[in-house]
């Protein structure tokens, strides 16, 4: 996290000046004295030693003094030994205000738990005199003695006093305002998202990066039931965002879809999903019916036959036509004739076998 600038030479202090000095005394006894704590006094026992560890995020080999306390840190390890049954919470905040995080603190058999671990990297002591917080910024040589090891709180940096400055967060910000921008600490990265605001866990492919390229994949971000994977359904719209597909709907078994299944220009081919016989696989008939799915009746190489109009119904055709090559359905003809043989196609009463001059 970043560092508070401090106070004069490094110690920073807010609200009333009238009690810092006090508070800011108070705390540097409460560091000395807390190395110390609970030392043995009876001076014909022999002082138990211990050896307290802290494990670091930052590797390094020095020795550091944190309040009354000496330090050896080697890699990302510091320890010491001493007759101190116990080290309170200002022993490790001044070993971490010299080392960097701390990831774990104690001896065997009195591990700091993970809450305690979190308090001791915590910058700020807060004294219970009213209205007054007493920061004390880490001191440092380099800019490494400063890193806590955090990267979405920005780069710190050993300033002229030798303390640390506060640092400036990373700032995500790609300036597109449809993109959610987040710093991942795991992955030490900005990360630019596209929205979600369907919720069904697919961001808005109309949605772009700063950089031109499409950040999600949603076709519809404002209907939940479109999105790659959903089921495509046998309509006009594309449930799964996917242009190559419209269903698989095929009612009548033929290995055809239906063709009222539609995506875009793309639809199915069978004109009659409910009857198996009519498909584009079909044979077309001379019967009226677009058997083969062409678009068009007895078209194709249907059979045909060829008629002449008979305007009397006398069943006798006008032999000057016109010509017509016709599918012949059932057996009686309406206004067209198999023959030419009508020497007169506006009486009735005047054809071959009859009256014809």
């Amino acid at each position: 996290m970043a560092r508070a600038n401090g106070i004069g030479s490094g110690v920073g202090a807010a609200v009333m000046m009238g009690p810092l000095i006090g508070a800011f005394a108070l705390t540097l006894a409460l560091l000395v004295s807390d190395a110390h704590a609970q030392l043995p006094t009876d001076p014909t026992t022999p002082p138990v030693v211990h050896t307290y560890t802290a494990r670091t995020t930052k590797s390094a080999t020095k020795t550091v003094t944190a309040g009354a306390i000496r330090w050896e840190c080697k890699g990302n390890e510091c320890r010491n030994t001493g007759p101190w049954p116990s080290l309170g919470m200002e022993a490790c905040r001044s070993l971490a205000r010299l080392v960097g995080t701390i990831e774990a603190f104690g001896r065997p058999g009195a591990q700091y738990t993970p809450a305690q671990v979190r308090e001791c990297n915590q910058p700020t002591i807060t004294l219970s005199t009213p209205g007054v917080v007493v920061v004390i910024p880490r001191s440092c040589t380099s800019d490494d003695d400063c890193d806590d090891g955090i990267f979405c709180n920005g780069t710190e940096q050993c300033g002229r006093d030798r303390r640390c400055l506060r640092a400036i967060p990373v700032d995500c910000d790609d300036r597109t305002a449809c993109t959610i921008d987040q710093c991942s600490e795991e992955a030490r990265e900005c990360r630019h998202l596209a929205p979600d605001l369907d919720g069904d866990a697919h961001a808005d492919q109309s949605c772009l990066l700063s950089d031109g390229s499409v950040a999600g994949d949603d076709c519809d971000d404002t209907n939940s039931d479109r999105y790659p994977g959903a089921a495509e359904i046998c309509n006009a719209v594309d449930e799964d965002c996917n242009p190559a597909t419209i269903g698989n709907k095929d009612s009548d078994y033929d290995g055809f879809i239906d063709a009222n299944c539609s995506n875009g220009e793309l639809r199915g081919e069978d004109c009659d999903d409910g009857r198996r016989r009519i498909n584009p696989n079909a044979q077309e008939l001379c019967n009226g019916i677009d058997d083969d799915c062409s678009g068009t009746p007895d078209d194709n190489d249907a059979p045909k036959v060829t008629t002449w109009p008979d305007n009397d119904r006398d069943g006798y055709g006008n032999p000057a036509g016109p010509i017509e090559n016709i599918c012949l359905i059932g057996s009686v003809l309406i206004g067209r004739s198999l023959n030419d043989y009508d020497c007169n196609d506006t009486d009735r009463a005047r054809h071959p076998g009859s009256r014809c001059p």
